[in-house]
């Protein structure tokens, strides 16, 4: 007579490799979360970048669903560089934008305006460009007769013009690529 045990198949041991990369994987997603959700303060525009904790919840329950198979630790450590990659690059946009916006956010409720001759430019809000790229600075001529004022009051940030449009740039950070608000003429 055959003992019932050896009927049916037998599990193997649950992975001490896929545990640890379990809890990687989790830390991962956490700070992940923690990154996205830093711009969202500011605008709804990055709730996208939530498909990369989604992705980390996704690879631990695969991890968990087949603990017990063998060699399951080299998938995990597969998921852990993959992960690590693309959830990277999310915070990295997360965490960058954040800081951005949160610079333009000083402005928010703000009204930006520039005045040169006959011409007014107004700041919509939020539009904001952080490439200089296109950009350069008016000639000192040229902003001898531009008046630049935020909430009613003289400022002094440095212009730039585009040979794109016909918008004015004004520098409210100078640091990194910059980060430069859009008055467009009125």
């Amino acid at each position: 007579m055959k003992d019932i045990n050896e009927e049916l198949p037998q599990k193997g041991s649950i992975s001490l490799f896929a545990i640890i990369e379990i809890i990687v994987l989790a830390i991962g997603v956490a700070m992940s979360f923690s990154s996205t959700v830093k711009p969202l303060k500011y605008t709804a525009r990055y709730a996208w970048c939530f498909i990369f904790p989604l992705l980390g919840v996704g690879l631990i329950a695969f991890l968990i669903v087949k603990i017990r198979r063998k060699l399951i630790w080299i998938i995990g450590l597969g998921f852990i560089i993959m992960y690590l990659i693309t959830a990277g690059y999310g915070a990295f946009v997360c965490e960058l934008n954040s800081s951005r916006l949160k610079r333009i956010s000083g402005f928010s409720g703000k009204e930006v305006r520039a005045v040169q001759g006959e011409t007014e430019y107004i700041w919509d809000g939020e539009s904001a460009s952080y490439n200089p790229e296109k950009l350069e600075y008016m000639k000192p001529d040229e902003r001898g007769m531009l008046k630049v004022t935020v909430d009613g009051e003289e400022s002094h940030y440095g212009v730039l013009t585009s040979s794109d449009d016909n918008c004015l740039y004004l520098e409210i950070y100078g640091g990194g690529t910059g980060i430069f608000l859009k008055l467009s003429p009125k």
